[in-house]
């Protein structure tokens, strides 16, 4: 696998692995997150913002569905395994199956040489330290969030027409059909 920091993608244009994996996923309609303990809000963030560039994403809290949904992938779909520590065995096991079915795999990760990421296509490196435990887990939300945000990014202006017109929908329909009361009413 490949590691990419939060620097060359800072500061590298069009040729970091990122943007190769971004524009490889373009065929990919299906986007599945896997995570633990309380990476699931950074998942759910990716997936309010996948849905914004068209994709159907999905993140399930529970472990046991996790792996369910692992065995039986979508034809074609993306993986985002997300884990702070790297260390998590029931996320390595999740890791493993999608690779056995041809998945591809992004994992992102503060920890470059945990069980997590052993069959990753790619790996993302998201900024944490352990030596400052109180920073551990808010440093890592960020920068795991910033990386979330660059693919999102990515996927959204790949198809950028097509998104801005999709989101215009989504706002005539909300407006339509879940936010019609008016300042009188509320």
């Amino acid at each position: 696998f490949r590691t990419v920091s939060l620097r060359r993608i800072l500061y590298s244009r069009y040729n970091t692995s990122t943007y190769r994996q971004a524009k490889k996923s373009d065929i990919h309609k299906n986007i599945a997150l896997f995570v633990y303990d309380m990476n699931i809000y950074l998942a759910k963030y990716g997936c309010a913002l996948f849905f914004h560039a068209g994709k159907l994403s999905s993140v399930h809290s529970e472990i046991n569905i996790q792996g369910l949904h692992a065995a039986m992938p979508a034809d074609g779909h993306v993986a985002i395994i997300i884990s702070h520590t790297g260390k998590n065995e029931q996320l390595a096991e999740i890791e493993k199956m999608l690779h056995r079915g041809g998945t591809k795999i992004i994992v992102i990760s503060g920890n470059r040489k945990g069980v997590v990421g052993q069959y990753a296509t790619e790996f993302l490196y998201a900024a944490g330290s352990e030596k400052v435990e109180e920073f551990w887990s808010s440093t890592f939300f960020a920068s795991g969030k910033y990386l979330l945000d660059i693919l999102y990014g990515m996927e959204f202006s790949r198809r950028y027409e097509e998104n801005i017109a999709l989101n215009s929908r989504y706002e005539k329909s909300g407006k339509n059909l879940l936010w019609r009361f008016s300042e009188k009413e509320s």
